[in-house]
């Protein structure tokens, strides 16, 4: 077995600080990990975690540095380093024997989507709590709320009774995780070098998506005359988020699947065979 490198334990102090840069990519290793397992089942664990670690520093070096706005989506961009990075790092291994060749298949196109999604949700769920776990009260209070259901799978009369408030308590409270966690996500989407979305257009993309997800509508009859502008964005975003949960709902994991349904209940994310 491999010993973990120093370069590492560097890694992890640099995401535990809050290095923006080393935030940016550290929800890319679990999904790495994750990929590996489906497509490597004969990789060592030990192996895993350290291609995990190689494509983790790899991206902090090259990919963030490397990044211009006018080559897409930083998400897109981040993606494609990934799947680079991973097939280098695989190649590697084959090359110099280290581990038995037969473990290593072709890559299915989809698993690339399906990294990257469940990377985005993972990204999303950590500047949620980051927004929300140190701010006031009634932020915290919703945090516990979404906490509650989506990662410990509790009922809304469980939650009730744990908080000492009603079920349409824990309801409202839970409206507003809706909201703050799909902002999150849309902040991802448009993040660097997309600063033209004002404030004002990005919450109406947002509240336009909530809707559509609610009403079973679609976006053009609900997206205000003043703003149809944002239109684009807000199919984008939605289209994102129901292919995420479509993806992400095939994979084999029960655990994954029950928090899938309880994220997507939350979100009033239509389930794939709806």
């Amino acid at each position: 077995m491999r010993c973990v490198s120093d370069a590492w334990f560097t890694t992890l102090a640099a995401i535990r600080a809050g290095d923006p840069d080393w935030q940016a990519v550290a929800a890319y290793q679990r999904p790495i990990s994750n990929l590996l397992a489906r497509i490597a089942p004969g990789l060592p664990e030990a192996e895993r975690e350290d291609v995990a670690q190689e494509v983790l520093l790899a991206l902090r070096s090259q990919a963030i540095r490397e990044y211009r706005p006018e080559r897409g989506r930083f998400r897109d961009y981040l993606r494609g380093i990934v799947r680079n990075q991973v097939r280098r790092a695989l190649r590697e291994r084959r090359r110099e024997a280290r581990c038995d060749p037969d473990v290593f298949g072709e890559v299915p196109h989809h698993e690339w989507y399906l990294l990257d999604a469940e990377a985005w949700l993972l990204r999303g769920l950590a500047r949620f709590q980051d927004r929300l776990a140190g701010g006031r009260e009634a932020d915290r209070q919703i945090f516990y709320c979404f906490s509650d259901r989506v990662l410990k799978g509790m009922t809304y009369a469980e939650i009730a009774r744990r908080e000492g408030i009603s079920p349409g308590a824990v309801s409202r409270r839970l409206a507003k995780a809706r909201r703050l966690f799909l902002r999150c996500l849309l902040d991802l989407e448009l993040e660097r070098g997309a600063g033209r979305w004002t404030e004002r257009e990005r919450e109406e993309v947002v509240r336009v998506v909530q809707r559509a997800f609610r009403e079973r509508r679609p976006l053009e009859e609900l997206v205000g005359r003043k703003l149809a502008h944002v239109l684009p964005l807000a199919e984008e975003l939605l289209g994102d988020v129901r292919a995420c949960f479509a993806g992400l709902a095939s994979l084999d994991s029960s655990a994954g699947r029950t928090f899938l349904e309880a994220l997507s209940e939350v979100l009033g994310v239509e389930r794939p065979s709806e």
